[in-house]
């Protein structure tokens, strides 16, 4: 019952944002009044208040883009926090027990613990010794938190996080702390980290995910009028953040929400319709049917996790559209990347999730073992795979190589 009713929501919320969008599409239609003027993202949304405006910040030149320029908007998203002083301090251990933790139990976490087992194993039998685990949803605060509370009994070397609710795990935070057990955070928005106790955030930038994504269509699209549905998880940091960045790199305007818009430097990237698909496939397949009702043409869909664009091309092709449009995913998944590789899919962004749980193994080798200071974030670059390329990605990233 509670799943119905979350993807009953979902379609309201689906026709709330779609109506206006789908009704300014490219192709002949009634033309509905103009859109209200982007209104200029708040100073805090980490966007240059003077990057708003083609005019202020020259972001295009002779009619083209100005990556010079529309780079600096991605340089001030990657963000150094300072230390606190409130650490755990690094040691020398000769073995350590990691607890590590996801926000949910999906594809991309597995290939991230794929990537972790295999860099802890690398260490030799009973020297890196790895526990994971995860909460049954995004959702699932409580328990993640007894998670990480049964390890801090346990007496566990460090801990791992990807973090569902900063508010709810400070109190956690401390007791880890006073026990004398460092902690690490991993897939977690910077901006989002608000604790003093974090040792080392590792990851990728989730605005650079989307900026890159931005950045590749921007320049593979150049000059074309199109209209684009973005399909969002729950809305939040993670879908926030890559949202942001995709706008921000393909100068794209909402005809959805004003607000959207960052700088609109592109307006013939027309995104027509912004459905809410919860991250999973089922969700997505049902905000796509809606949408395919509502837009009578479509040029582009992405959306910010694979799973969703996966759900988003069932309900595609059961109307018979997929040679009208061409879908896009985020995370590099299997299933997205064979998506691509079949040509269902146009693309995808690898967050090279795999290479995320070898890095955080690492750091926390050279923090707990090697008594090694390390960077308060470390950031990985994200990848885009498309039908030109995906036939170099290394699948391997999938997999646990014993």
């Amino acid at each position: 019952m509670k799943k119905v009713t979350s993807l009953a929501l979902a379609l309201i919320l689906i026709t709330c944002l779609i109506l206006t969008g789908c009704g300014t599409s490219n192709q002949a239609a009634p033309a509905p009044a103009e859109p209200a003027a982007p209104a200029a993202p708040a100073a805090d949304a980490g966007t240059d208040s003077a990057a708003t405006t083609t005019e202020e910040s020259n972001l295009k030149i002779d009619g083209k883009d100005n990556w010079d320029e529309i780079d600096k908007l991605l340089e001030a998203k990657r963000i150094m926090p300072e230390k606190t002083g409130l650490e755990v301090p690094p040691s020398n251990k000769d073995k350590i027990t990691i607890g590590m933790v996801s926000s949910a139990l999906n594809t991309q976490y597995d290939l991230v613990f794929a990537g972790a087992n295999e860099k802890a194993a690398s260490y030799g039998d009973g020297v890196v010794t790895l526990l994971t685990a995860g909460p049954s949803s995004q959702s699932a605060n409580v328990e993640q938190i007894a998670i990480v509370e049964a390890w801090i009994q346990q007496g566990v070397d460090a801990i791992c996080i990807a973090t569902v609710n900063e508010e709810m795990m400070q109190s956690v935070y401390k007791e880890a702390a006073d026990a004398g057990i460092p902690i690490f955070m991993f897939n977690t928005p910077i901006s989002e980290v608000n604790n003093p106790y974090f040792v080392a955030n590792i990851g990728y930038c989730q605005y650079e995910s989307g900026y890159q994504f931005g950045k590749y269509f921007a320049n593979k699209y150049a000059g074309q009028d199109l209209d684009i549905v973005l399909i969002h998880g729950f809305l939040g940091t993670h879908d926030g953040e890559r949202m942001q960045g995709f706008y921000d790199a393909s100068g794209a305007v909402s005809q959805v929400t004003a607000e959207n818009t960052t700088n609109g430097r592109n307006p013939n990237f027309k995104v027509i319709a912004e459905p809410i698909g919860e991250w999973v496939r089922d969700a997505s397949q049902i905000a796509m049917e809606g949408v395919l009702q509502a837009c009578p043409h479509i040029d582009i869909v992405w959306s910010d996790y694979d799973e969703m664009s996966l759900g988003a091309l069932v309900s595609i092709k059961a109307a018979g559209r997929q040679d009208e449009m061409t879908v896009y995913g985020h995370d590099a998944t299997p299933d997205g990347i064979a998506a691509v590789q079949s040509g269902d899919m146009g693309g995808t962004i690898d967050t090279v999730s795999k290479q995320m749980g070898i890095e955080c193994i690492e750091t926390i080798v050279k923090y707990c073992m090697e008594g090694q200071d390390v960077p308060k974030a470390i950031y990985q670059t994200p990848i885009m795979w498309d039908t030109e390329n995906v036939d170099q990605f290394d699948e391997s990233e999938f997999v646990w190589v014993k």
